[in-house]
């Protein structure tokens, strides 16, 4: 049985020899990661995003990288040999991991619902940076015992699996007010700090990284796709679409004045002042009459 897996990230950063090798890292350990959670839900023992898969879920999900065909960078992988439980059964009539990879492929479109692999396909998402870095993933999924199936890792496909994995919710989030207060031009990211104190991530576009630039350490406002926590109900990150920075007060030349030190004389020609009439409007109502003498006497020293 032949089975190749090829994974095609898209988006003008993605050629080969101008991509991250970072990139081209996650990328791979990101598939493997999807393909390992589909394969350990089948076996009855789902690990986590920390926990061990188990021997037979590693043996079979592997994934042997056989080439980068030219162009976008498109990785070819394999799978091992047919494996079988860690009780000794045989898992039906196709391999554990042909069964992962076509369950990942399943609910990378749509059709199938795993949370914990939608879980790991949004991390890989995020990871690279679909929507800002790169534009899309694509899964291709070629095997002797089934049709060829192609599926999209998208910012549309991103969001629907966030809100399949049970983690997040996803909505347009109106002006956030707050601080960039840092920024990750490599990976398009930057961190809000919001009046209440909580530290949001915002992704961006490298259009927009000039405007990230202008905006750090400022009064700003953020507005775009926002992903909130299931469990708090608690904003976590945001997609950026659009950033408004607070006006900036000129410097005049008249700001100076606040550290100069003119006379008297200077200051009543700068603007002039007419004589009391009544000497009464001079009188503090809230001064004690001893106040008033001790001041009296005080000018008369």
């Amino acid at each position: 049985m032949t089975t190749a897996l090829r994974v095609v990230l898209q988006g003008p950063e993605a050629e080969l020899g101008s991509v991250a090798a970072a990139d081209v890292a996650r990328l791979l350990l990101g598939v493997e990661r999807a393909v390992a959670r589909a394969a350990a839900g089948r076996t009855g023992r789902p690990a986590g995003r920390t926990g061990r898969r188990g021997a037979t879920v590693e043996a079979a999900t592997r994934l042997v990288f056989k080439a980068v065909e030219a162009g976008s960078v498109v990785a070819v992988l394999g799978l091992p040999a047919p494996a079988s439980s860690d009780q000794g059964l045989p898992l039906d009539d196709e391999s554990l991991g042909e069964f992962a990879v076509l369950t990942t492929m399943a609910v990378l479109a749509g059709e199938g619902h795993d949370a914990a692999v939608a879980g790991a396909l949004v991390q890989l998402a995020d990871e690279l940076g679909v929507g800002t870095r790169h534009d899309r993933l694509v899964f291709i999924a070629d095997m002797d015992s089934t049709p060829r199936r192609e599926a999209p890792l998208d910012i549309a496909a991103r969001d629907r699996l966030r809100q399949a994995s049970g983690a997040a919710r996803v909505e347009d989030e109106r002006p956030l007010p707050g601080i960039l207060v840092e920024a990750d031009f490599e990976r398009s990211t930057a961190r809000l700090r919001t009046p209440t104190g909580d530290g949001i991530a915002v992704t961006f576009t490298s259009e927009q990284a000039d405007d990230i630039q202008q905006a750090l350490r400022q009064q700003t406002e953020v507005e775009g796709r926002a992903t909130y926590d299931a469990a708090s109900d608690r904003l976590v990150s945001l997609e950026l679409r659009r950033l408004v920075t607070a006006p900036q007060l000129p410097l005049y030349e008249e700001s100076q004045e606040f550290w100069a030190h003119p006379s008297v004389e200077e200051l009543a020609r700068r603007r002039p002042a007419a004589a009391a009439s009544d000497s009464g409007l001079l009188r503090d109502d809230e001064a004690s009459g001893p106040e008033i003498d001790a001041f009296l006497a005080a000018l008369q020293a």
